[in-house]
Parts: C-alpha cells; sequence; structure tokens
C-alpha cells in the first residue's frame, strides 16, 4: 500500500494535478484611465488628507501578467484654485490576477501651502478590479514619509477608493 501511495503521489505531482492552481484568465490592463477619488470623511492631518477629491489620469501597459504604469493626480476639494492644487506621481507595478489588478505603488507629492510646499515620498499597495472593459473600481493603502526629515512634518496614511474609466 505505501508503494501504490508513492507513486499515486508522484504521478498527481509531476502531472501538475497538485501544484498548479485553478486557471485564471488573464485580463485586459493596458489602456489609459481617467478617474477620480474621494478622500474619506474623518481623516484628519497626521493620519491621512482631508477630506477631498482628487482627479487623475493613468497609464497602464500589459506584459501579459506583469502590468507597469503611472498615474498623475491632482488633489482638490471643490472651489480649489490652482495655488491650492497638490500633484502626486506615482509608477505601479502590478500582478495580473484576471478580473482584478494587485498592485505596489511608489512616488512622491507635494504638500502644504503655497510658498510653504515640501515634497513627500509615498508608498502603497493596492486592488483594482474590472467590472468591465470600461470602468474599473479601486482601493488602496498609501504611506507618506517626508522627505526633509524635519520633526514637526511626520507623514501619515491613507486609504482611497476610486472609480475610473478606461480608454
Amino acid at each position: 500500500m505505501g508503494r501504490f501511495l508513492r507513486v499515486a503521489a508522484a504521478s498527481l505531482l509531476s502531472s501538475g494535478v497538485i501544484l498548479t492552481p485553478p486557471s485564471v484568465q488573464a485580463g485586459d490592463w493596458g489602456r489609459f484611465i481617467i478617474g477620480g477619488a474621494q478622500a474619506p470623511a474623518g481623516q484628519q492631518q497626521g493620519i491621512g488628507a482631508t477630506p477631498g477629491q482628487s482627479f487623475h489620469l493613468e497609464y497602464d501597459h500589459d506584459f501579459g501578467r506583469l502590468v507597469i504604469g503611472g498615474d498623475l493626480a491632482v488633489d482638490g476639494g471643490p472651489g480649489s484654485s490652482v495655488e491650492d492644487t497638490v500633484p502626486e506621481l506615482r509608477l505601479r507595478a502590478g500582478y495580473d490576477l484576471g478580473d482584478t489588478l494587485g498592485y505596489v505603488t511608489v512616488g512622491t507629492e507635494t504638500q502644504g501651502e503655497p510658498g510653504e510646499r515640501e515634497e513627500r515620498a509615498v508608498v502603497g499597495v493596492g486592488l483594482t478590479y474590472s467590472l468591465n472593459r470600461a470602468l474599473r473600481l479601486s482601493g488602496e493603502y498609501l504611506h507618506e514619509t517626508d522627505r526633509s526629515a524635519r520633526p514637526d512634518t511626520a507623514g501619515g496614511d491613507r486609504i482611497s477608493l476610486t472609480a475610473s474609466f478606461s480608454f
């Protein structure tokens, strides 16, 4: 009986039945995307941005299971002037899970009042779900660190939810 189990286990392993995960159809992630985000109410300075809106333009290139892209976002609430907007530029690398894309991101953003702005590094993780060819929903966790390393300007964390249209 022991020899039978060893032969059966070896056959299953060599055929890939045990080691091969269920097949997941690759998604189509390569395209331009435009979208907007709403920072959740209740986020205060020190743990994230104050509630507000952001608009972003993204591009992703699909290399099969690997997806690489970038994101340019501009934050500003209703009635914000050009001087009040906060630009953010990030690069992203992700893994295609079919209708879902898991990714890591790194970039830079500008914080502060006009004339007293400072750059911060941003790192994070996220998930994007493709509802159909044109509409995507994303959630991400970002951590900001102050590049000047001044103790009075600590970084913070934020969570965002985004709806995007791809074309």
